[in-house]
Formats: C-alpha cells, sequence, structure tokens
C-alpha cells in the first residue's frame, strides 16, 4: 500500500510540473511580487481573527509555540513544566477542539486530535495567525474552539542572508540556531536549524506535601532540535514550485508530581519516566497565477512517531510497575484549490484527501491495534461588497472520515461598516460546525468506544471595532455563544481504565474587549495592547455524567483572563512588557466525591515578562542582544495540578546577522 501512494505522489508531481511548463507558455507576465500582495487580499477577514504582532514574535523568537501562545487571553495553556507537553485550548473548549494548520496542511495527531505546540518552535514560522470560533471555518472544519495557522512565506532577496544567535538562561537552558538564505536564479532556499537543552533544575515551594517545604525539580531534562528546509522555484512570472519541510526530535525526562516528593530518593533513584518524539511534516505545492485568480495544488506526508516509558523499582531493584508503548501515524494529503475574484465578489473551492495509517504499540504487553482512515473533504466559500457599507460572506465545508459523513456544514455572516468613510465596523457570523472522533476515541485499547457520535457545535459571535485618533487608538469588543452537542468526554470505569462517552450537551459562551495602541513620536515609537476574555463553559445535559453536574464550569477553565502588552523603541534601543493574568480554575467535579484532594481549585496567577535589547549596523551586518525576566515577580502557579512552574528566572541572548 505504501509504495503505491508514494508511487502515485510522483506520477502526480510529474504532471503536475509538466502543465506548469506547458501554461507558462501562453500566459500573461505578472510580477510574483504582486501576485503575493494580490494573495492576501483573496482572503478578506471578515471574521475575527488576528496576526501574532512583531513585539510578541521577537519576545519568544527561542522560545517554543506554546510557551508564546500561552500568554495570549483568549487562549490557555496545559502545560507539564518547562518544556513539556503543551496543549493549546480555545473559548473553554478542549485540546482536542484546537485546529493547526502548517502552510495549509493539518498537523492534528489522528490518533488524539491534538497538537503538542512545544514540538512547533516560533522561529521557524513568518507569521502566526490566531482565528477563534467560527472563523477557524476559513481554514477547515473541526476547531470548534478555533484554529491556529502557521505560515511559511518566500522573501526574494538578491544577496547572502546568514544569521545566527545563541541564549543562555536559567536552569541550564541552552539555545542555539542558524538561519541561512540565498539566492539561485530563478530558485530561493532557506535553511533554519535549532538545538534546544535545559535541565529545569528550579527551586519551588511544594504545597502537596506535609510539612510545606522547599523542592528542587528532578529529571525534568529536556533536549530538542529542529530543522526547516523551504526551496521554491519561479518556472516563470505566472508559476511557482514550492518544497517545504518540517524535522523534529525531542527526549525529554518527565518530571514527578508535586506529591511524589514526600520521598524524594526513591523519585530520584527508583522512577523514571521519559518521552521521546519524533516529528516530519514536508509538503511540495504548486501555484498558478491567473489575471485574477491563483490554482493552488499540494501534496504532502507526515509522520509521527511517539514513544513513553515509565519504569518504578524498590529499594531491591525489583521491578514494581513497567509501561513502554509507542505511537506511530503517518498520512498523506493531497489538496487543490482555486480562489479568485469578479468585481465585487471573491470566491474559492477546493477540495482534499488524506490517508491516514496508524499503529498503537503495548510493548510491555505485546498488543498491537493498526488503525486507519481515508478523509475526503471539500469546500466554497463566497465574498460579496454591496457598497461601501455592507459586506456579505457564505462557507460550505463537507467532510467524510472513515464511516463518518458530515454532508452540510455551512457558515454565513456579515461586515457593515455604519460611518460612510471610516473602518469602524461590526461582523456577525453564525456556523454549525463538528468534529469527528479521532481514532483513539474509537480504538484504543483498552477503552476505545466505536460508537461515538461526531461532536456538532452551533456558533454565533458579533464583533465590533471603532478606531480613533486617525487609527492610532482601536477599541474592539466581542461575544459569543456555543451550543456544543455530543461533546467527547474520557471518564473512568469501575474496571480501572478510562472510556470515551459523548454529554449531551455543553454551552460555552462569553465575551472578549481590548484595545491596541500606537504612535510615533520622533524617534520614539510606543505600542500597548491590551485584552480581557470572560470565559463561560458548563455541562448543560439532562442528566449527570459521572462526576458532571450542570450548570457548574467545566475543569482547567478560567472565568476571568487579562493580557497586556507594552512596547517601547527609542532609536536601537527597545524595550517590552507582557502582563497576563490567569483567573482561579477548577481541577475536578464536584459531583465526583472521589477526588475530593484533586478538587482543590488552582488559584489565580499573574505573569510578569521584561525583555530590553539593542540592535547595532555596520558594513551590511547587525548584531543584536538583550536581556529577559521572566516572571519577574516570582509568582507561583501551575497549569496543571501538581504540575509546578518555574519562579523568577533569566535568559541572554546575542544574535549575529549577514545580510539585509
Amino acid at each position: 500500500m505504501i509504495w503505491i501512494l508514494r508511487s502515485g505522489l510522483l506520477l502526480f508531481f510529474g504532471i503536475l510540473f509538466l502543465l506548469a511548463e506547458l501554461s507558462a507558455q501562453t500566459l500573461d507576465t505578472l510580477k510574483i511580487s504582486e501576485v503575493e500582495v494580490y494573495e492576501d487580499r483573496l482572503a478578506p477577514l471578515f471574521m475575527q481573527s488576528y496576526a501574532i504582532d512583531s513585539v510578541t514574535m521577537i519576545r519568544y523568537q527561542r522560545a517554543n509555540l506554546g510557551e508564546m501562545l500561552g500568554m495570549m487571553s483568549d487562549l490557555m495553556l496545559r502545560s507539564y513544566g518547562p518544556g513539556g507537553i503543551a496543549l493549546i485550548s480555545f473559548r473553554g473548549t478542549s485540546p482536542s477542539h484546537t485546529r493547526v494548520v502548517w502552510n495549509g496542511q493539518n498537523l492534528n495527531s489522528p490518533l488524539t486530535g491534538q497538537v503538542d505546540f512545544s514540538l512547533l518552535p516560533v522561529e521557524f514560522a513568518d507569521q502566526i495567525t490566531v482565528k477563534p470560533g467560527a472563523a477557524s471555518m476559513q481554514d477547515q472544519a473541526g476547531g470548534l474552539g478555533g484554529l491556529v495557522a502557521i505560515r511559511n512565506r518566500v522573501d526574494w532577496v538578491d544577496s547572502t542572508r546568514v544569521s545566527f544567535a545563541a541564549e543562555y538562561g536559567s536552569f541550564g537552558l541552552s539555545h542555539k540556531n542558524i538561519d541561512f538564505q540565498k539566492r539561485f536564479g530563478k530558485s530561493q532556499w532557506r535553511t533554519r536549524y535549532a538545538r534546544r537543552e535545559a535541565r529545569n533544575d528550579f527551586t519551588f515551594f511544594n504545597t502537596a506535601v506535609l510539612p510545606h517545604q522547599l523542592d528542587t525539580m528532578i529529571n525534568a531534562h529536556v533536549h530538542s532540535q529542529f530543522l526547516n528546509n523551504e526551496w521554491y522555484y519561479r518556472i516563470d512570472k505566472k508559476n511557482m514550485l514550492s518544497f517545504i519541510q518540517l524535522l523534529s526530535y525531542t527526549d525529554r525526562e518527565l518530571p514527578p508530581l508535586m506529591s511524589r516528593f514526600d520521598n524524594p530518593e526513591f523519585v530520584q533513584d527508583f522512577y523514571h519516566e521519559e518521552l521521546h518524539d519524533w516529528l516530519v511534516n514536508q509538503l511540495v505545492r504548486w501555484e498558478h497565477y491567473f489575471k485574477h485568480a491563483r490554482l493552488l495544488v499540494q501534496s504532502g506526508f507526515l509522520y509521527r512517531n511517539n514513544s513513553y516509558f515509565l519504569q518504578t523499582r524498590n529499594e531491591q531493584q525489583e521491578l514494581i510497575s513497567s509501561i513502554a508503548s509507542r505511537n506511530m501515524s503517518s498520512g498523506f494529503f493531497q489538496q487543490a484549490s482555486l480562489r479568485g475574484e469578479y468585481g465585487a465578489s471573491k470566491f474559492g473551492i477546493g477540495a482534499e484527501f488524506n490517508v491516514h495509517q496508524a499503529s498503537i504499540y503495548d510493548l510491555v504487553n505485546n498488543r498491537k491495534v493498526s488503525p486507519s482512515r481515508n478523509e475526503f473533504n471539500w469546500f466554497g466559500d463566497y465574498y460579496y461588497t454591496f457598497d461601501s457599507q455592507w459586506q456579505f460572506f457564505s462557507i460550505l465545508r463537507s467532510e467524510k472520515r472513515g464511516q463518518y459523513t458530515l454532508p452540510f456544514m455551512p457558515t454565513v455572516g456579515f461586515t457593515y461598516f455604519p460611518i460612510p468613510g471610516k473602518d469602524a465596523n461590526v461582523k456577525f457570523s453564525t456556523a454549525y460546525n463538528a468534529r469527528i472522533p479521532d481514532l483513539n476515541d474509537l480504538y484504543y485499547q483498552p477503552g476505545g468506544n466505536p460508537d461515538l457520535q461526531p461532536e456538532k457545535a452551533y456558533q454565533t459571535e458579533i464583533v465590533g471595532e471603532y478606531p480613533l485618533w486617525n487609527g492610532n487608538l482601536i477599541l474592539k469588543s466581542s461575544a459569543y455563544y456555543s451550543t456544543i452537542q455530543n461533546w467527547i468526554l474520557w471518564l473512568n470505569t469501575d474496571f480501572g481504565y478510562w472510556t470515551p462517552i459523548n454529554l449531551d450537551r455543553v454551552k460555552a459562551r462569553g465575551f472578549e474587549t481590548g484595545f491596541q495602541f500606537h504612535y510615533q513620536l520622533g524617534k520614539i515609537y510606543s505600542q500597548l495592547n491590551v485584552r480581557y476574555n470572560y470565559t463561560s463553559t458548563v455541562y448543560d445535559g439532562n442528566e449527570s455524567k459521572g462526576a458532571l453536574v450542570k450548570g457548574e464550569q467545566l475543569i482547567y477553565i478560567p472565568l476571568h483572563a487579562y493580557q497586556a502588552t507594552a512596547a517601547l523603541n527609542y532609536q536601537h534601543w527597545f524595550i517590552d512588557i507582557i502582563h497576563a493574568y490567569t483567573g482561579k480554575r477548577n481541577t475536578a467535579q464536584t459531583g465526583n466525591a472521589t477526588e475530593i484532594y484533586y478538587a482543590i481549585p488552582m488559584q489565580a496567577f499573574s505573569l510578569v515578562d521584561a525583555h530590553i535589547g539593542r540592535k547595532w549596523k555596520f558594513s551590511g551586518q547587525s548584531i543584536t542582544g538583550g536581556f529577559k525576566v521572566n516572571n519577574l515577580l516570582s509568582s507561583t502557579y501551575q497549569l496543571l495540578p501538581f504540575r509546578p512552574m518555574p519562579g523568577r528566572n533569566f535568559n541572554v541572548y546575542l544574535q549575529w546577522r549577514l545580510g539585509s
């Protein structure tokens, strides 16, 4: 089966290359730089979405995506500690309700439906866009909470560009990266490599043992390597081929829970837990530009290998327990889309075909499960501008995955500009979205449930935006309401293992408000972004399910969250401060009387990160140096129960760059 797929891919791209050569002989000329600007205009933001600003991207340039997005007030990070597994969720939903696309390719695991954001370095992304709620339907279905879009973009340069950076910090942090770009006639090549390592041996105040005490984290070493290759070839002025590849390997020890530090010698000598992750993403793309449209055809391959190991021994070195598992998945995907405009109309149509194969190994008990699934998805969207005040859009998506079919998932909405000639606007959208159960939900052994139904969400939101002072100040507020039927929840059984069930109904609702301010005064540039989020996600079913109580906030979801980013630039100096607040979170539903200790809520916390730096330029080169203080107030906090996070810590970095 595999060799057939690979042969088909080679044949497929051979035909595409031939078509590109033939079409190049008959089409009018158009500069690629103009095409790239035109491409952005084909994706009007009729719904709420935002690109991560440059201040934040620079601040977290040598961090992973989980560390950066975890500071956003509308996103919730669930982390097992520095360098550990990092999951992101939107608007009170679960991490499996967050879709992640990398250059149009879905990164969600076919097994768990989740993405470990610690495996995605910020420095390998040229643009990161966050699309909460119904806005995710512009890219994919299934993002009941929202979607994160990661994009690499070609930068056609005539000179060679090289940069090298090194960053060192507390708890044994060491990060080095190199970035190389070069133009070869009609082609552009870029390679980025990064290596990151940390001991994570921070001190924390342990409230999970009696008496409370200061402890030092152990068994928390993390080592990661990342490689990103990009190749772009301009066949002519209307056709371009691209190859993009992302490889990563992470080897990490999983630190013990705080409660195990009542006997740290046991943890150090007789308890060992580790996780190894391989990630391979690669795609080949052909783009053809007509006068008023763009044709995109791309195909890719994804591979994930996850190995988990846990071993516990007694003082006589006799084995007490052992777990060894390996989860592997691979997938091939084919995509084709056409986007264009005609007069006041903009449109898009496209289709996607995916093949997923997975293997779940229990190496201790010598058990194996090998599920597979084929997927076919298609979409169509239409945008129309009636006049200077009214715009309308509609999106229609359909999915078929294995035995599940979702034939009709519509999204409709409008944008209204109440003041002619001004950018003040109101956006409204409503959508029917759905998520099909993942392979682990259906086939995991033991506990999988092949009778699960797809999760179905009815989403409505309204967004208001009002600019002041010639656009230097922008006020923005939004409110949303979602009803999710058949919410998939894993519950413990009387047989000692977990199994997923469908909840009849969950309600997620809330509002978001904030402002963006920027001002230039001579050589001083200042910027301030503030956002507040209120999120209520409750079980609204007709009967109790396990520990769930009707009307109670679901676990790990704060009612209140806030984030502010302030930045100041003066000539070659820059400084920024990020303040994030996360409210109190439930850790267990009150209906579960057997988990009273675990039901103690995680308290609210505030984090303040500060960054100062300077840039020097000389003879076509530049050097940038900086100093960071993380958790400036040394707040004591946890993102997951009994998983402590570090207090105040420091980073220092230096970056050298050759080329403009």
